[in-house]
């Protein structure tokens, strides 16, 4: 008996074909969208300084003499052999290479699905400056990868090798694994051993941040490569969006001088104005002022201001001895403001002595300049009033100051002691305003807590004012300082919800010993 032919078997295949098929066009359109291909993602351009190189192209797995090759695509990679290498991005970051070491490009490329530039880089041997051109994009990154540990930046100067990153503009983060991450800001250092990276990949703490070191600044290095601008030669052969025409810079050089031409400017108003030179003798020198209105990131030799959102129009930046950010002698200052399309900056110079005494003229003592920004106005009121009570310190036995702290500092205690001296005549002395109750007539010193379980320990740039009184409630000596004041976090708990622990584990304290309520 002869089987007869089943019928519909073939035609079952169809539905799941259909899906299959439709999921594979989805999946293609997808890819593209997030994804540029590789065959179109932007060259780096190599430039060659007194020295030569090698290259590894393609699926190669050989180095070869650089020769004509002056561009490197995603997968290739670079040996600087003598002298220096340069490889500069489509997006004007750097990756300069030390004799020795050895880069592969990784990832170079614009995103379509949100425009953001991502570049990845990998260090496996050698020491290299990277210079990240700031990103206003806050989906672009720069990501440099070692053999121990990856750099995360959206704008600044590093000098990297395998076991250190010190960051000398803008700002970074370094991960290791996936529970390892540390902030990096301009001025600090970090420097791993094999036993820390053996010891954070175990779930242990990595070393503590430094500063950069003097021995640093003045090395070869440093010198070599911290003020040096990096520039593509004009026979240098350049990707499309690389290149620049005539007519583009004709129509760049016009819109240079049309935003020279605009009211929309950077105004810097302390600690002087526009282009000033300004000599002090204080560590701290906030530079602050006034943005275009609708700028959405403001950048200070290279580092972005984190606090700074898009829309202010006022803008703060510390210069500090103990950031590294001040250094004694001339430090130049470039504020740029990015808004659209358009980039605005501003110039000013601080010029750090320690042994500097400024004078202030009679004419400025009597008449403050309306153009004086503000905390010239306050210095100089500050001045005739100190001048006012000079004679009187004299005739009293000791004076008014802080001892503890001084104007200027940094303070990052969870608890801040603030006292100092007072003439020997004071009968009641208070602080911003409180007046303490513990202090009494005759004694010649005091002291003031800020704690922020009592409420007057706020972070940010403080003014601490002082006043010592005489019997009859007349003011015999004013003392001020500004000071800035970092939050305290212990473990990850903000110090404000440790008012409990203290009521645990401490006495009473009185109110006037800590300006806040009693506990």
């Amino acid at each position: 008996m002869t089987r007869g032919k089943r019928r519909g078997q073939s035609s079952s295949f169809l539905p799941l074909l259909f899906i299959v098929g439709i999921l594979c066009i989805a999946s293609y359109f997808i890819w593209d969208s997030f994804y540029t291909p590789k065959g179109t993602a932007e060259n780096t351009t190599i430039i060659e300084k007194n020295g030569t190189s090698s290259v590894r192209l393609g699926e190669s797995k050989n180095f070869i003499e650089t020769n004509d090759v002056d561009q490197l695509l995603e997968g290739e990679s670079i040996r600087s052999k003598s002298g220096e290498t340069i490889l500069v991005f489509f997006d004007d970051s750097s990756l300069t290479l030390d004799k020795g070491a050895i880069t592969t490009i990784s990832q170079a490329r614009k995103l379509k699905r949100d425009s953001s530039i991502h570049i990845k880089t990998l260090l496996s041997e050698g020491r290299v400056w990277l210079h990240v051109s700031p990103k206003i994009n806050p989906q672009s990154y720069f990501t440099l990868t070692t053999q121990n540990f990856s750099l995360k930046s959206q704008g600044g100067k590093f000098s990297v090798d395998q076991n250190s990153v010190a960051v000398i503009e803008g700002s970074g983060v370094i991960h290791i694994g996936k529970n390892y991450s540390k902030d990096m800001e301009v001025g600090q250092k970090i420097e791993f051993t094999q036993q820390d990276f053996e010891k954070i990949k175990a779930g242990g703490n990595g070393p503590d941040k430094t500063g950069i070191t003097v021995e640093f600044q003045n090395s070869d290095w440093f010198t070599k490569n911290a003020s040096e601008k990096i520039s593509i030669p004009k026979d240098t052969p350049l990707s499309e969006t690389t290149s620049s025409t005539t007519e583009e810079k004709v129509e760049e050089t016009e819109n240079q001088n049309m935003e020279e031409s605009s009211p929309e400017k950077i105004t810097i108003i302390t600690p002087g104005k526009n282009d000033d030179t300004i000599t002090t003798n204080k560590k701290n020198v906030p530079i602050s002022g006034t943005v275009p209105s609708g700028t959405q990131k403001v950048i200070v030799n290279d580092y972005t201001l984190s606090k700074f959102k898009p829309g202010d129009t006022t803008f703060k930046y510390n210069a500090a001895v103990e950031w590294k950010t001040l250094h004694e002698g001339r430090n130049e200052y470039s504020v740029v403001a990015l808004k659209d399309d358009k980039r605005y900056e501003a110039n000013i110079t601080v010029v750090y002595d320690p042994d500097y005494k400024e004078e202030i003229s009679e004419e400025l003592k009597d008449t403050p300049s309306e153009e004086a920004s503000s905390s010239v106005q306050e210095e100089i009121k500050e001045e005739k009033k100190n001048e006012q009570t000079n004679q009187t310190q004299k005739e009293n036995e000791g004076s008014l100051s802080f001892t503890s702290i001084k104007d200027g500092d940094i303070l990052t205690d969870e608890i801040i002691l603030v006292s100092g001296t007072a003439p020997k005549n004071t009968a009641k002395i208070s602080v911003n305003g409180y007046t303490l109750s513990q202090f009494s007539e005759g004694d010649t010193s005091w002291n003031y807590k800020m704690a922020n379980a009592f409420g007057n320990r706020k972070a940010g740039d403080q003014t601490i004012t002082v006043k010592a009184l005489d019997a009859d409630g007349e003011i015999i000596d004013t003392k001020t300082i500004e000071v800035h004041i970092e939050e305290f976090i212990e473990d990850g708990i903000n110090s404000k919800y440790m008012p409990n622990i203290r009521e645990d584990t401490l006495p009473p304290v009185k109110q006037d010993d800590f300006g806040g309520p009693t506990i």
